[in-house]
């Protein structure tokens, strides 16, 4: 009996306390909203790392570089197409096409450079990468994908193509 007599009295402490902890606070946060964020004289405050003359929004926006389709070079995937040479003069190229197979995983990067393009399925079938960067003179692209016929059955290929730029 000493036990229960002992817990209720620790509840009813504990619970009086908090109920007066809640009470508190929310008497103290009743703030009229007209004076947050406001100076002694009477200003709007600026955020700390601001200075009070910076212009936050500049009036010059820089010119993004237009892509055309000047950049855009065609080449299919398993459509018994042989060529393996492409000529530009651009200093970087968007390759698209399609693929007349099943493809999984394309992935296609420059020798030249190192760089790896980022490969977009655009339709069924039909694929689009991001701007490749060219060196000058000769550049070979690898294409690595997975042709899968069946089901069952995955096959790896791995071609490679040269893009020549001139000047």
């Amino acid at each position: 009996m000493k036990f229960v007599i002992a817990n209720l009295f620790i509840v009813v402490f504990l619970g009086v306390g908090i109920i007066l902890q809640v009470k508190s606070s929310t008497e103290s946060s009743t703030l009229p909203m007209a004076t947050v964020g406001v100076v002694a004289s009477g200003q709007l405050r600026n955020p700390a790392a601001v200075e009070k003359n910076i212009n936050i929004f500049p009036k010059t926006i820089t010119k993004v570089k237009q892509i055309s389709s000047e950049n855009e070079l065609i080449k299919n995937f398993e459509c018994f197409e042989k060529d393996k040479f492409m000529k530009t003069s651009n200093d970087s190229v968007i390759l698209s096409g399609s693929h007349c197979s099943k493809l999984t995983k394309l992935k296609i990067t420059n020798l030249s450079n190192g760089y790896t393009a980022s490969v977009f399925e655009v339709e069924d079938k039909k694929y689009k990468t991001d701007l490749i960067p060219l060196t000058d003179g000769v550049n070979n692209i690898s294409v690595e994908y997975e042709l899968n016929p069946r089901k069952k059955e995955i096959i790896e290929k791995k071609a490679v193509f040269t893009i020549n730029r001139e000047k």
